[in-house]
């Protein structure tokens, strides 16, 4: 449906102070997909906004990935989530302190599904390597597997020997690059690892994605 998609890898923790009933499976294994409902509506909300302000619209659909997982230590619910987005729409997820930015509909949309306000998610969401005080040069260069994502555009500009090890928030992904849909099989595959799953015959899903070609999100 897209020339190109944005793959946002982001990662949806609990408070700490949150009491561990609360991220047991049972009593709550529907926060996730309140959290895709949350987000869905909120990218909704955006594009009928700027539509209504005669502003140009970039249809997007959200599809998405998600594992389940718990820390080795404390064994802490968290989760791993993929993001797949209309790259015209949105090549980065922007800055927290940007109220219309993506990073701060995902976080708003998390602190719904938690039933928490705004202001009670400062940490609770983590966009790997993401450094939104730095300024990019240009908006139009494709990011590398060691490009970070930041506010106001799409990649990241240091020198080499500037960079840490480590891969970026987002991946760009064109239709017929065969590069891109390599590293994006192999962000994907970190999900899957099993030592940190639950295997306990609960019935509640370690894995879950969205199906189907999905909603255009367009503001109508």
């Amino acid at each position: 449906q897209h020339r190109a998609v944005s793959l946002i890898r982001v990662d949806l923790r609990f408070p700490e102070y949150m009491p561990v009933t609360i991220m047991d499976p049972d009593p709550d294994s529907a926060v996730i997909s309140r959290f895709f409902e949350s987000l869905k509506a909120k990218i909704q909300a955006y594009q009928r906004k700027k539509r209504r302000a005669n502003k140009r619209v970039r249809a997007t659909t959200l599809r998405y990935f998600w594992c389940r997982e718990f820390g080795k230590e404390k064994g802490r619910k968290h989760y791993h989530v993929i993001l797949l987005l209309n790259k015209d729409t949105w090549c980065s997820p922007g800055d927290f302190s940007e109220p219309s930015s993506l990073a701060t509909m995902i976080l708003e949309a998390w602190c719904s599904a938690l039933h928490l306000e705004a202001w009670q998610g400062d940490g609770l969401v983590h966009f790997s390597r993401w450094t939104p005080s730095r300024k990019p040069a240009s908006s139009d260069a494709r990011p590398s597997s060691d490009d970070t994502p930041l506010s106001g555009g799409c990649s990241d500009t240091r020198k080499a020997s500037e960079k840490k090890p480590g891969e970026a928030a987002v991946l760009w992904i064109k239709r017929g690059d065969v590069e891109a849909l390599q590293k994006a099989r192999n962000r994907a595959s970190y999900l899957v690892k099993y030592e940190t799953k639950q295997h306990d015959g609960s019935g509640q899903r370690n894995y879950g994605c969205s199906r189907g070609p999905g909603r255009l999100l367009d503001g109508r």
